[in-house]
């Protein structure tokens, strides 16, 4: 089925089936292929696939209409980014659940049935981490799941482990990268999209931090295995636009969700962290990514603070169901998980 939109997504012709597979896509012809192929040899067919496509010119479209006539596609005519693309794919949907997944991965042929078979088991979680290991050694896990450190700055759980069996058993989490996430639609129903503003890089950190703030929980589902190459439509590695955009977003999601006592500590921890981070990269050799990137990065900061009139008023519209300490216990958990994983990677 095929539908094409100028704007924020159209809903005609898009099919309504138990899961939405969403992926979005942006001049990514060369990466589709493995990850649509790894898709069609799914061993759950209780699903459909829609790409968005963010106004590609590397005839990604084409490939989809000559090559993979059973996806459906939603044709934007510009690059709105990643957060208004998988938002465009949500609204066009009415799935049970809703799967967001990156162009550059390559799915397990039982991933899909794991990861609705733990949810359908599990209804007390709203949405859930697959298990991300690196595309060409599929033994080094990328993340098992994500956290937001006191400090405002993402992390990944499980980061450069080999995966040796330490993540069998499903486990609660804080966060879930959405590289290859799953999410009950009802959630969306409720506490709204992912923020458009961001137009890509800590959109998924925010929407888990709002869904835990609206008493909801999430869970790690291990065994739905996803391989994935990492900033492959950014030109991979940590480039100008990435450091720019993830700088100003982590700034947003910890000014726009935390709670007042949260906050309180959080702010000028963070200032002086990134302090400390800035000096120490600009007198020493570390983090050489960094220092080349040092103009993106005030720029960043500098976007963040233009930006906080809008990110203030969203504030007021986050639903609230806990208070500041389940926040902080479930920043807790992740940030024990981290230390865990920390220790097997030695």
């Amino acid at each position: 089925m095929w539908s094409e939109s100028s704007g924020g997504g159209g809903e005609a012709g898009i099919s309504h089936p138990r899961v939405t597979i969403i992926i979005p896509n942006w001049n990514g012809a060369h990466l589709l292929p493995a990850c649509l192929d790894s898709l069609r040899n799914q061993t759950c067919r209780e699903s459909r696939v829609v790409v968005v496509d963010n106004g590609s010119s590397d005839g990604s479209c084409r490939l989809l209409r000559e090559h993979y006539p059973e996806v459906d596609v939603i044709a934007l005519d510009q690059n709105v980014g990643f957060a208004a693309g998988v938002n465009a794919g949500i609204r066009a949907c009415a799935s049970e659940y809703v799967v967001l997944l990156n162009n550059d991965t390559e799915v397990a042929p039982d991933w899909l049935m794991r990861a609705v078979s733990e949810l359908d088991r599990s209804p007390q979680y709203a949405f859930a981490a697959s298990k991300i290991l690196d595309f060409k050694d599929r033994e080094l896990i990328d993340t098992v799941a994500d956290g937001f450190s006191w400090f405002g700055v993402p992390f990944k759980v499980g980061e450069g482990e080999r995966d040796c069996g330490q993540y069998e058993a499903p486990f609660e989490i804080f966060s879930a990268c959405a590289a290859a996430s799953f999410y009950r639609r009802s959630l969306f129903d409720d506490i709204g999209y992912f923020d458009e503003d961001f137009f890509a890089y800590v959109e998924d950190v925010d929407i888990s931090i709002r869904a835990v703030l609206a008493g909801y929980r999430g869970v790690a589902i291990p065994a739905a295995k996803v391989f994935h190459i990492g900033t492959a439509s950014s030109g991979g590695g940590p480039s100008a636009f990435t450091v720019r955009l993830s700088t100003r977003n982590v700034w947003w999601t910890m000014i726009k969700c935390m709670p007042p006592a949260r906050l309180a500590v959080m702010l000028p921890a963070s200032l002086v962290a990134q302090a400390a981070l800035v000096a120490h990269t600009l007198l020493t050799d570390s983090r050489p990514w960094l220092r080349r990137n040092m103009p993106a990065y005030f720029a960043g900061l500098a976007d963040a603070i233009r930006g906080l009139p809008l990110v203030l008023r969203k504030r007021k519209g986050i639903v609230r169901r806990v208070g500041a300490s389940e926040i902080a216990d479930r920043m807790r958990l992740a940030e024990t998980q981290r230390r865990s994983s920390r220790g097997r990677s030695r």
